[in-house]
């Protein structure tokens, strides 16, 4: 994702931060709060990960989702 872009009509892209082979991600402005820095991050092609990796990543969407922070 290139910076300046624009997801969700809401995170603008300023640079990126890690770059794996599964992931990247990104610092961005959150336009609906007030331009508050946040992180994005992008999963890559989840089909070539183990079962195991799989599963590992929706924990984390897990335990993130149930943290009900803003970001």
């Amino acid at each position: 994702i290139e910076p300046s872009v624009i997801l969700n009509n809401r995170y603008q892209i300023i640079k990126p931060l890690a770059k794996s082979p599964h992931r990247r991600t990104y610092l961005a402005k959150d336009h609906h709060r007030f331009d508050e820095l946040c992180v994005i991050k992008e999963l890559i092609d989840l089909t070539e990960l183990s079962d195991d990796r799989q599963i590992q990543f929706k924990q984390e969407a897990q335990i993130l989702y149930q943290l009900k922070h803003p970001q």
